[in-house]
């Protein structure tokens, strides 16, 4: 996130934080997903979906107690959920469609060796 503090610093008007912080809390995401869905993918294929769910379970269970915290401020409990959320539905929609992408060439051979097998008498 040091990275992310410095691409995206925090405005000194309070207005724009919220914003701020969920555009970093979106960030993180979408690189940790760029950079684990492929792999995922690639050495997991049809479980990696499910991989990504048991990956993202720890940031899960460690960010869930914060949203029972009383007298928290609504805006970070909207931010809380937000990074709660978007990591794993990132992490595993992103496996699932890695592995169609990755699949794609696969299904295409298998329909053309089927369709020259029907043509042998």
């Amino acid at each position: 996130m040091n990275l992310l503090g410095e691409i995206f610093p925090l405005p000194k008007e309070h207005a724009l934080v919220f914003g701020t912080l969920l555009a970093q809390g979106f960030i993180a995401a979408v690189v940790v997903s760029i950079l684990f869905c492929y792999p995922l993918a690639f050495f997991y294929q049809k479980t990696a979906a499910a991989l990504a769910l048991i990956i993202s379970l720890p940031t899960l269970i460690l960010r869930l107690p914060e949203l029972m915290a009383f007298g928290r401020n609504p805006a970070a409990i909207a931010i809380s959920v937000y990074e709660i959320f978007s990591y794993p539905i990132l992490l595993i929609a992103g496996a699932a469609l890695a592995h169609r992408h990755l699949s794609l060439p696969e299904i295409a051979t298998k329909q053309k060796t089927q369709q020259t097998t029907h043509r042998l008498p």
